[in-house]
């Protein structure tokens, strides 16, 4: 049977990427934390359904801090309790944001635009080269 873990049990602590300013906006994939077992560490991939994550690969907290060492993890600066229908996104000022869906996906379409103000040309370009949709969900859309 899978191993599965309520998001409710659940922190999110970082993101598996490594980004440059170039590269913002994005959705990253979350690194979440046992809260009642900090020891034990869950990266991609994985699957979210229900409220649940299942198929994590578990990890020891020092292994993702040593992932991060290597660049291949992204630490919050503090942990968020983890929620159904959220997603981690990096903005156009490279600041991590943790938010339902559907205001994340409407932030990125307006960001993909040019509207809001957030968004440029640049990012437009950026958006398009890295596929839009495929790479923000449905950001393009």
């Amino acid at each position: 049977m899978e191993d599965l873990q309520r998001l409710a049990e659940l922190d999110v602590i970082g993101y598996v990427e490594s980004l440059t300013p170039e590269s913002w906006p994005a959705i990253v994939p979350p690194v979440f934390r046992l809260r009642s077992c900090p020891d034990r560490v869950f990266v991609p991939p994985y699957a979210l359904k229900a409220g649940y994550l299942t198929g994590g690969t578990e990890i020891t907290e020092g292994e993702a801090r040593d992932l991060s060492g290597r660049d291949e993890v992204t630490n919050l600066p503090e942990p968020i309790a983890a929620r159904e229908e959220h997603v981690l996104w990096v903005d156009m000022q490279g600041q991590t944001r943790y938010e339902p869906a559907t205001v994340a996906h409407g932030t990125l379409r307006q960001i993909a635009r040019g509207g809001n103000g957030c968004g440029s040309g640049d990012a437009q370009r950026r958006l398009a080269d890295r596929g839009g949709a495929g790479q923000l969900g449905v950001a393009c859309r």
